[in-house]
């Protein structure tokens, strides 16, 4: 188990990138950025207008908006959130 997750741990040069992801993800949040993430695409948006984001039927308020109008600043992370799941990651061997 230890080998499988030592294949999985980051190289110091990817360690340094992802290192430099959170702290832009944490500039954005100090300035008011609001994260969304819809299916494979992480989506900022300001958050000092945001009041909830939840699930819809369709029917929208006249203060409420499809998230994907909201999608042109975004940019694709390849991951869709795993819920409620027991989740295996398969290693190279």
């Amino acid at each position: 188990m230890d080998n499988l997750r030592e294949k999985l741990d980051l190289t110091p040069e990817q360690l340094k990138a992802f290192n430099r992801m959170k702290r832009a993800f944490n500039d954005c949040k100090k300035l008011g950025v609001h994260f969304e993430q819809s299916h494979e695409s992480l989506i900022a948006l300001n958050g000092e207008n945001v009041l909830s984001v939840e699930e819809s039927n369709g029917d929208f308020a006249d203060n409420e908006i499809e998230i994907q109008e909201c999608s042109h600043n975004y940019f694709e992370i390849g991951v869709n959130p795993w819920i409620d799941v027991t989740v295996a990651i398969t290693v190279k061997v």
